[in-house]
């Protein structure tokens, strides 16, 4: 009976660290998953976690927010290059358009508490050319609602420059 009990503590011992190993390769795959791939959540959450560390400090999160900008655009070139994944291709550039929003919404609460932003501006305006550089070369190679979808974004990317700059005229 004794080695019975022995032999079931190893087992879930043994159980316990597969499940810890496992789900730790999980979260670390999580950085290189794109919508769609089962470990897509992690990633979300991970993201989340970042924001809410840094809820009183605007420009920390305008960083977040462009850097995350910068990963939707590698996911959506992994999508392009996986084929019909329209769903997914359309709600990755929204989420990516609403990221840029946010990143410009915190700059704007960061430069009202007479936060310097210049070089947070100068990285969103990069993010943004990047964007308008890219965007046409992945409309190229998609069709239907996802070559529409490139296509707003391209235009939202164009008013989001004009921000940008009328945001660094007033700088001067």
């Amino acid at each position: 009976m004794k080695s019975q009990k022995g032999l079931v503590g190893w087992i879930v011992l043994g159980i316990l660290a597969m499940m810890i190993i496992f789900g730790g390769l999980t979260v670390v795959n999580s950085d290189k998953s794109i919508p769609g791939d089962y470990s897509y959540f992690i990633k979300e959450i991970s993201e989340n976690l970042k924001l809410g560390t840094n809820e009183l400090n605007f420009e920390g999160r305008a960083r977040l927010y462009v850097e995350m900008t910068e990963e939707r655009m590698k996911e959506l070139q992994e999508l392009v290059k996986k084929g019909n994944r329209d769903k997914e291709i359309i709600e990755t550039l929204e989420k990516l358009q609403d990221q840029q929003t946010k990143a410009l919404a915190n700059l704007e609460r960061a430069r009202a508490r007479a936060t310097d932003v210049a070089e947070l501006l100068n990285s969103i305006e990069e993010n943004v050319q990047n964007q308008q550089n890219l965007f046409p070369q992945l409309a190229y190679q998609v069709v239907g609602p996802a070559q529409e979808a490139f296509q707003k974004a391209l235009i939202f990317s164009n008013e989001t420059l004009s921000k940008v700059e009328n945001l660094k005229a007033n700088l001067r």
